[in-house]
């Protein structure tokens, strides 16, 4: 199952008021919803699917079926779920799921807290705590308006309740997948196969680079491996620190100078890939 909270959830009169098992009750129905946000189960199935005590579930859909005139959304007159059915006791639905699991983004989740700080200050009462009662109109205004730039998103997976305290656990995000610099598949052979060979393996990630603005063709491809083989015996020949690293030698087009052979005759890079054919 796949359910989309928002961090808001823990700034409303869903958190404030309680009871604490609403807000665990919520989550759960968020996570098994369908994709019309219907929960058509009993509680015993709720419980059992989530392991969480019935009774826990039960007192949680009796708080959210109840009203809340401090709701932000004044839909079913702030109530959290409504029954889908009157003629049995169990099955509902979660009030605006769809609305909430249409906002994808940042910018859908700023244009959602703008419009609902416009219409909540065309009321005629300031925000309340529901804790204190105490008004703290300047003080909610701060933290939603942080939220509304905060993607909250959550893919949960797993939702633990420890006493009155509620965990969500989420799955590792995927590793994001390095763009490859190649132009194509066989570009980047031709780069294993140049790295394979070359004498001084380190710092491939400026190698591949190298390679890839370089070895445009295949000409100049098998020029840098034509080239890779005649300076073989030289290159080795030297301290580690002294070979080039491979980007170094590939932007300085290295695989250009002349190589002397055992005869004493000097070669291009050109002869030595006529050679090769």
């Amino acid at each position: 199952m796949y359910g989309k909270l928002f961090a808001q959830m823990f700034d409303g009169t869903l958190a404030t008021k309680g009871p604490w098992e609403a807000m665990c009750t919520f989550q759960q129905f968020v996570i098994l919803a369908d994709k019309n946000g219907i929960v058509d189960m009993t509680p015993e199935a709720i419980s059992r699917r989530t392991t969480i005590p019935l009774d826990v579930i039960k007192t949680g859909i009796a708080a959210l079926l109840q009203p809340d005139a401090e709701s932000r959304t004044p839909d079913e007159d702030g109530r959290r779920i409504v029954p889908i059915s009157d003629h049995r006791t169990w099955g509902w639905q979660v009030v605006n799921y769809c609305k909430y699991s249409k906002i994808r983004t940042n910018d859908d989740r700023q244009e959602y807290m703008k419009d609902y700080m416009r219409n909540y200050r065309k009321g005629d009462h300031p925000p309340v705590n529901s804790v204190n009662n105490v008004d703290t109109s300047k003080q909610q205004l701060a933290p939603l308006a942080h939220l509304a730039h905060i993607d909250t998103d959550i893919d949960v997976d797993v939702v633990k309740t420890h006493g009155q305290k509620t965990t969500i656990s989420s799955p590792p995000k995927a590793r994001r997948r390095r763009v490859s610099v190649f132009a194509s598949q066989d570009q980047a052979d031709a780069f294993g196969v140049f790295w394979s060979k070359y004498w001084r393996r380190t710092a491939r990630a400026a190698a591949e680079t190298a390679y890839a603005k370089a070895a445009t063709s295949p000409d100049l491809q098998a020029a840098i491996g034509s080239a890779i083989e005649a300076q073989s015996a030289e290159m080795t020949s030297r301290p580690p620190d002294k070979i080039p690293h491979a980007a170094t030698w590939l932007n300085g087009r290295r695989w250009t100078d002349e190589v002397t052979t055992g005869s004493g005759t000097a070669k291009s890079a050109v002869e030595r890939m006529i050679d090769a054919l």
